[in-house]
C-alpha cells in the first residue's frame, strides 16, 4: 500500500494512475479481509500500544536526533514514529524470512535432483 500510494503521488499519466489506484483499492481490501481472518483466528499480531502522554514535553536539546546515533550518549526514551518503525521492521523481516523459509521448504520438496535438495 506504501508503494502504490507512493507510485500514485508521483504518476500524472491517467492510465498508470489508474492502475496504481486500483492496485491500492486491491491491496487495502486484502489488508481489511487478512485482518479479520488473523483477528477471528486469535492470531494477529497488534502493535505496540502507546499510552496518551500526560503532559506535552518540547525538545530543547539540540542534541536530541544526534543522541539516537550514538546509543551510549544519553540514553532517551523512544518516540513513537520510532517504536512503530521498530515494530514495523520487526514484524516485516519475520514475515519475510518465515515465507522465504517455506518457498524454500517447498522447492526442496519438489526438486527431482538430491543435490539441488539440499
Amino acid at each position: 500500500m506504501i508503494i502504490y500510494s507512493g507510485a500514485a503521488s508521483l504518476t500524472v499519466r491517467e492510465d498508470i494512475l489508474e492502475f496504481f489506484q486500483q492496485a491500492l483499492q486491491f491491496s487495502s481490501d486484502l489488508y481489511r479481509k487478512t485482518t479479520e481472518t488473523v483477528k477471528e483466528k486469535g492470531i494477529l499480531v497488534r502493535p505496540p500500544y502507546i499510552d496518551y502522554p500526560e503532559k506535552v514535553e518540547f525538545i530543547m536539546e539540540k542534541s536530541y536526533m544526534s543522541s539516537s546515533l550514538n546509543p551510549f550518549v544519553n540514553r532517551r526514551p523512544l518516540n513513537a514514529v520510532e517504536i512503530s518503525h521498530l515494530f514495523l521492521n520487526l514484524f516485516l523481516n519475520t514475515e519475510t524470512n518465515l515465507l522465504v523459509s517455506m518457498i524454500a521448504t517447498s522447492f526442496a520438496q519438489m526438486a527431482q535432483s538430491k543435490e539441488v535438495r539440499k
